[in-house]
C-alpha cells in the first residue's frame, strides 16, 4: 500500500519536491561521507602482500628421490623402474646432486614449468602465447628454457648447444642446470615407468621422451663414460 500510496503522489505531483529534497540530502550527506574518508590518514597498516607461488622445489617435493631410493636399495621391491648402464655407472653422483638439488634450483622468477607444445596458442598475429598455468613456480629464469627443450622434439640439434646460445643459458650456473636436469631425470625415469592416467594414457610415451631427453643431454654434459669409475 505504501509504494502504491508514494506511486499515486508522485503521478499526482504532490511528492516531488519531498522525493527531490530527500535526494538532495542523501546526495550531500554521501558527499559528506567521501570526504571525511580523504581527510582520514591513510591506514598504517600494510596491505596484504601478494600470493607467493611455490618453489620448484615445493612444486616437485616427494617426487625426486629416485636416484637416492636405488643408492641406498629402498627402490628394490615394489618398484617398476628398470635403468640403464649409463645410469648405474653415474648412481652415485646422482644420488649426492639430487640430495642437494632442491637447494640449488632457487630463484624469484615466474615460471610456468610445464611448457610442452599442448600449452602454447598461436594466434592470428603470428605470437605464441603460452596457457595453462596451474603448475607455475618460482625459480631460476632459465627454468622454463630447460623444460622447453626436454619436452620439444628438437630433431638434430643438441639441446646444450641451443641451452648455451640462449643469453638464459649462457648465464646459467652449470651445477645448477645439472641440479635440475637430475632432478627431473629421476622423476620422469619413475613416472615413465608406470602407465599413463586412464584419461591421457598418452602420457606414458610423452614421458619416456622426456626421460631420454633429460638422460642424454645429462651425458653430453657429464661424459658417456659407462665402464668403471666415471670420469
Amino acid at each position: 500500500m505504501r509504494a502504491r500510496r508514494l506511486g499515486a503522489a508522485l503521478l499526482r505531483g504532490g511528492a516531488r519536491p519531498r522525493a527531490a529534497r530527500a535526494v538532495k540530502a542523501r546526495r550531500a550527506a554521501g558527499g559528506a561521507r567521501r570526504a571525511g574518508r580523504l581527510r582520514r590518514p591513510a591506514d598504517p597498516r600494510p596491505t596484504r602482500p601478494p600470493v607467493r607461488p611455490p618453489t620448484v622445489a615445493e612444486r616437485m617435493a616427494g617426487r625426486c628421490e629416485l636416484w637416492q631410493d636405488l643408492a641406498s636399495g629402498r627402490a628394490e621391491h615394489g618398484d617398476r623402474v628398470v635403468i640403464g648402464e649409463w645410469e648405474r655407472a653415474w648412481l652415485p653422483r646422482l644420488a649426492a646432486v639430487e640430495r642437494e638439488w632442491a637447494s640449488l634450483v632457487t630463484g624469484d622468477t615466474l615460471v610456468h614449468f610445464d611448457p610442452h607444445f599442448d600449452n602454447f596458442i598461436v594466434g592470428a598475429d603470428g605470437a605464441a602465447r603460452l596457457v595453462d598455468w596451474g603448475r607455475a613456480c618460482a625459480g631460476p629464469p632459465w627454468t622454463d628454457l630447460v623444460c622447453l627443450l626436454l619436452e620439444s622434439d628438437l630433431g638434430e640439434p643438441d639441446p646444450e648447444e641451443v641451452f648455451t646460445k640462449q643469453p638464459l643459458g649462457r648465464d646459467a650456473p652449470p651445477e645448477q642446470v645439472d641440479a635440475l636436469l637430475v632432478a627431473l631425470a629421476g622423476y620422469w625415469t619413475r613416472t615413465a615407468a608406470q602407465p599413463g592416467p586412464a584419461h591421457a594414457p598418452h602420457l606414458q610415451d610423452r614421458r619416456e621422451q622426456s626421460r631420454r631427453a633429460t638422460l642424454n643431454w645429462l651425458r653430453t654434459r657429464w661424459g658417456w663414460v659407462t665402464e668403471g669409475q666415471p670420469g
